[in-house]
């Protein structure tokens, strides 16, 4: 079972609120890296130490990027159809021509 205060690649304690090792620079916060899009924000979830995919939207997280957790399944973030399609509508002559 892995320490909390310690870095999963190195095994350095880091300080509490830190992000990074100081050794030898894995994060040591393991946030999602959902980088959202035009209408949504960032998910940036903190996850949990052992999670290899955000629980919130499915998206990796940041120890899975670096490497330091390793998962045999690809992101299973779901995918939903692009919202600016439902918002086509908006550009109908209706309403660009005010």
């Amino acid at each position: 079972m892995a320490v909390e205060n310690a870095c999963l690649r190195c095994g350095a304690f880091f300080e509490k609120g830190s992000n990074y090792c100081t050794k030898c620079g894995a994060p040591v916060v393991n946030r999602c890296t959902d980088p959202g899009d035009l209408l949504n924000d960032p998910c940036g979830h903190i996850c949990g130490f052992q999670d290899a995919f955000c629980s919130k939207c499915g998206s990796e997280t940041t120890f899975k990027r670096a490497g330091l957790i390793r998962s045999p399944w690809k992101e299973n973030k779901v995918l939903y159809q692009n919202k600016l399609d439902d918002m086509k509508w908006l550009l109908h002559p209706f309403f660009t021509k005010w």
